[in-house]
């Protein structure tokens, strides 16, 4: 499945097994111990100039998601730089 900018993407932070930076325009999240199953790739602005990459802003964000006691939440992140596409 393709998306473009304008859609909204539902993450869940309970389930993530890993965010991965694999360069200056795409991170990958990782719902499966393989490396080819259940994958998200983000793709997204170069943040090579940016102080926060875009995996810093999410790991950070799903630890703060996770340290609360609250449940069925999906909060809006905006993320550092603009995510153009993503892939499932």
């Amino acid at each position: 499945m393709n998306s473009g900018a304008d859609a909204p993407l539902l993450l869940s932070a309970t389930f993530a097994l890993g965010i991965k930076y694999t360069s200056d325009t795409q991170t990958k999240i990782y719902y499966n111990a393989s490396a080819l199953g259940d994958v998200v790739i983000l793709t997204h602005d170069d943040d090579s100039s940016s102080a926060l990459k875009i995996q810093a802003f999410l790991v950070e964000e799903m630890r703060k998601l996770l340290s609360t006691p609250a449940t069925d939440v999906a909060p809006l992140l905006i993320p550092p730089v603009p995510i153009n596409s993503y892939s499932i």
